[in-house]
């Protein structure tokens, strides 16, 4: 029991370690993809919406936690960009919710606006 203790030290951080850069990965992956289906589309469907902020507000959550664990479990072993991209992860749904929510906007904008045009051109 007691070596498993130590190697459960010594393991613990590396793997929320990896954990938390895997979540970060994920993050900018989602938001990349999620920006890209709103500029081929032209919008998101409502039903996809809520569905794109909640994910992403659920993997920014996870990545939080877990290097929230890490910063608990070995303070020596996190460097200090670490804890600074914790304090801007933090911020990361504020920023991103609003830019999602202006890029949706003008998209329902520019769909309001093709179908008026189409609506008046149609014989």
């Amino acid at each position: 029991m007691k070596q498993f203790m130590e190697v459960l030290v010594v393991a613990l951080p590396i793997i929320l370690n990896v954990l938390y850069w895997v979540v970060v990965a994920t993050i900018v992956v989602y938001s990349v993809l999620a920006f890209r289906v709103i500029d081929r589309w032209g919008g998101v469907p409502r039903h996809l919406e809520w569905k794109i902020l909640f994910h992403q507000g659920t993997l920014v959550l996870m990545a939080t936690v877990v290097m929230s664990s890490l910063v608990w479990w070995n303070p020596q072993q996190v460097p200090l960009p670490l804890a600074a991209l914790l304090v801007q992860l933090g911020l990361w749904p504020i920023v991103n919710v609003s830019l999602v929510h202006e890029r949706l906007e003008r998209a329902r904008q520019l769909d309001l606006v093709a179908r008026r045009m189409h609506n008046r051109f149609r014989p």
